[in-house]
């Protein structure tokens, strides 16, 4: 490909990535670009977008260029050439559009771990319009994929196209795909056989894909720690006047950790940049925060429910150790004097 042709597919992605952030379908769940759309009379700056991980290290003229080379149905500049806006309102966001949305979605899995987001709307692309692409994460310190994602099409009609296609493939690897909703109702069902089988059902045991009762919006995640950094001392720096950090999960050592706040995170974090004229510091080192949403805030509660669980168990068996350490010790005590003596010489 030459470097017209490398421009070209250049600028398209660029604008792809931008109807996406402003698209019907992930608007809704980006808290943070709906506060800055509402602070300005639905505009939002340039400087503003180059902070998301993916435009990190585009300029504003690379932006320019591509919409004005690829044009977009969707999105416009401002006359200072700044500022992006919708050129329609967006949907009313209620739960008819979540039902519509669920009914447009996939599950499909099969994937090999080092697939990318590139790799993935590569295979999407030319089996219907693919809008959105969830990859599934582990909760561990790599927020390892999974291997499955979540793809939402633009129509239910492309969805059910997909999941009628036979023997699809990813390069050898053979994959698993049905909708949205029929995968839920097989984990459910499996679940439930499980749990008649075993007669257990607790949290710990639940199945990590099934829904999860949680309060939304409570968690920050950060990125970059300086020094042998604690879980007191990232504690202290994140408390801030009406807003009391509950939990604090980091390993000293480690680069990354959560936040989570008794109260609305967003404005937790809010607060505390407006504080720290926005840089925060631990250690020296400027850290870098965002709301933890979606799949891995779930992921993120699942993780803490079992947590706790073993928390709990744990203190359950330590409880009944020391119960019969004290009845040992009495025991013990109770020997007859002259046994005592015995055993002391």
């Amino acid at each position: 490909m030459d470097g017209a042709g490398k421009s070209a597919t250049f600028d398209k992605k660029i604008v792809k990535q931008l109807e996406f952030y402003f698209s019907d379908t992930n608007l809704p769940h980006d808290k943070f670009l709906l506060q800055k759309l509402e602070e300005d009379e639905g505009w939002v700056t340039i400087d503003c977008l180059l902070s998301f991980p993916r435009f990190k290290s585009i300029v504003i003229d690379i932006i320019e260029n591509a919409l004005k080379t690829e044009g977009s149905g969707l999105l416009e500049f401002d006359e200072t050439k700044t500022k992006l806006h919708r050129t329609k309102p967006p949907p009313e966001f209620n739960d008819e559009y979540n039902m519509e949305a669920k009914e447009k979605t996939i599950f499909c899995e099969g994937f090999p771990e080092t697939t990318t987001l590139d790799d993935l709307e590569g295979f999407f692309e030319g089996k219907g319009k693919c809008v959105k692409i969830c990859m599934r994460r582990l909760f561990d310190e790599k927020r390892s994929f999974k291997g499955s994602v979540f793809a939402e099409f633009e129509t239910k009609e492309d969805a059910n196209a997909f999941v009628a296609m036979k023997d699809l493939k990813y390069k050898e690897n053979e994959l698993t795909y049905m909708l949205k909703d029929d995968y839920f109702k097989s984990k459910k069902k499996k679940y439930g056989e499980n749990k008649d089988k075993n007669a257990v059902g607790t949290d710990i045991n639940k199945d990590k894909n099934e829904e999860v009762d949680y309060p939304k919006g409570r968690v920050l995640h950060f990125n970059g720690v300086g020094g042998q950094s604690t879980r007191e001392e990232i504690r202290e720096i994140f408390n801030i006047d009406n807003y009391q950090v509950k939990w604090v999960t980091f390993n000293t050592g480690e680069k990354e950790g959560f936040i989570r706040y008794d109260n609305d995170a967003e404005k937790a974090m809010k607060a505390l940049m407006e504080k720290n004229n926005n840089k925060v510091m631990i250690r020296d080192v400027e850290t870098t925060l965002r709301l933890v949403q979606g799949d891995e805030e779930k992921d993120y509660w699942i993780k803490a429910k079992e947590d706790m669980a073993k928390v709990k168990n744990k203190g359950k068996y330590s409880r009944g150790h020391m119960k019969r350490g004290r009845n040992n010790s009495m025991q013990k005590r109770d020997e007859p004097p002259a046994k005592q003596a015995k055993s002391n010489t």
